[in-house]
């Protein structure tokens, strides 16, 4: 008599990231002399090294529980 046993497992399936700081300022004001004293308005875009409006900067993913795992088994009886 042969017995056959098929047995799977999944840890942290639902995954997802979970943002806890995100780059909210979205314009900064400069008086340069390049603009001939008058105030200048930039957006952070991203572009020349400049952080990124609405980028995430932190998240709450641990080493333990960072990926999804899933593993399978098979048991043959005889």
């Amino acid at each position: 008599r042969y017995e056959l046993e098929l047995v799977g497992e999944a840890f942290n399936l639902l995954n997802h990231q979970n943002a806890t700081s995100i780059d909210t300022v979205g314009y900064y004001i400069s008086n340069l002399k390049t603009y001939n004293d008058s105030a200048h308005l930039t957006f952070l875009s991203g572009a020349n090294g400049e952080p990124r409006f609405g980028t995430v900067t932190n998240a709450n993913s641990t080493t333990l529980y960072r990926e999804r795992q899933v593993q399978v088994a098979v048991r043959l009886r005889f």
